[in-house]
């Protein structure tokens, strides 16, 4: 064992870091087309009437954000009970 000491939310895994950046770009870029579809579709119904300048919006492929929680890879999952005092502890890394 390493011995490092440290509190839960340091416990990251690059895999999990990576779908974490992953589930954020998708959340921006739903949400920023979404202000954009807004906005462009209330500028195409105010000109829908004006004889010099007319807009039309066709908005193209929707970007959808799914919040797909990251989880726990097997190799976490795993518990070691002392056998001297019985204080059981999780350890982080893979099984050998």
């Amino acid at each position: 064992m390493c011995g490092h000491i440290d509190t839960s939310d340091k416990w990251w895994t690059y895999g999990q870091l990576d779908s974490a950046k992953e589930i954020a770009s998708s959340w921006a870029i739903s949400y920023i087309q979404g202000e954009l579809s807004n906005s462009f579709k209330k500028l195409a119904s105010s000109t829908r009437n004006n004889k010099f300048i007319k807009i039309t919006y066709k908005p193209g492929h929707k970007i959808s954000f799914i919040n797909n929680p990251i989880g726990q890879r097997e190799e976490w999952k795993l518990d070691i009970t002392c056998k001297k005092c019985r204080t059981r502890y999780s350890v982080n890394g893979k099984k050998k």
